[in-house]
């Protein structure tokens, strides 16, 4: 793709998306974002251009050249919400951009049985890491429930009532929540042992 009508393309997601913080559906499976070639025309044109003396255009440019990294950082951590997991099938997912706070969602089904997984990471510099304000504002509400160990992360357990409510802490900084009304926390605990909990936390670590 020309790197114009790559720029037009990348508007549309800005406007739409990172800007307005707007929910972007994506298929089950992943479509491939900008060619890895385009992000690195953008960053090389800004490294021309500074070194043209052009700052303005070097700014626009790395501007684009931060797009494509963000988006090929997306697509690694999209691709290991996997189709399958435990007999459940994933549905579309979801990615929301808001001030760099990155939340993506993908539901699971399996007959009438539905489980929500959730993760957050990125943020507003200065929020710290986002396990530790979970914690924190868990402690703060009075829902710092049962702690677990799966997969060598911790989770948090505040299941109750037959509705499963599980957090995981993830060593990236990141948090991953697992919600369901229709199965119990027991049986969410172990679609979470069968997700591949290391392999998206080293993507979002990366």
């Amino acid at each position: 793709m020309h790197l114009r009508m790559m720029k037009n393309t990348w508007l549309h997601t800005a406007a739409s998306g990172l800007i307005c913080g707007a929910v972007v559906v994506l298929p089950a499976t992943v479509v491939a974002q900008e060619s890895k070639e385009d992000t690195i025309a953008a960053c090389e044109e800004a490294a021309r251009l500074l070194e043209a003396d052009d700052i303005d255009g070097a700014l626009d440019e790395a501007e684009w050249c931060r797009e494509g990294l963000l988006q090929m950082k997306q697509s690694e951590t999209l691709a290991v919400f996997p189709d399958n997991v435990g007999g459940y099938s994933g549905t579309d997912v979801t990615s929301e951009n808001v001030l760099g706070m990155v939340t993506m969602g993908r539901q699971y089904k399996n007959g009438a049985k539905t489980i929500d997984l959730q993760l957050v990471s990125g943020g507003v510099a200065g929020l710290g890491s986002l396990g530790q304000l979970f914690n924190s504002l868990g402690t703060l509400a009075g829902t710092e429930g049962e702690k677990l160990r799966i997969q060598r992360r911790t989770v948090l357990n505040t299941s109750s009532n037959g509705n499963a409510s599980l957090a995981v802490t993830l060593k990236s900084g990141g948090t991953l929540s697992v919600k369901s009304t229709s199965v119990s926390g027991d049986e969410a605990i172990e679609f979470l042992k069968a997700f591949p909990i290391k392999e998206l936390d080293e993507a979002l670590g990366k």
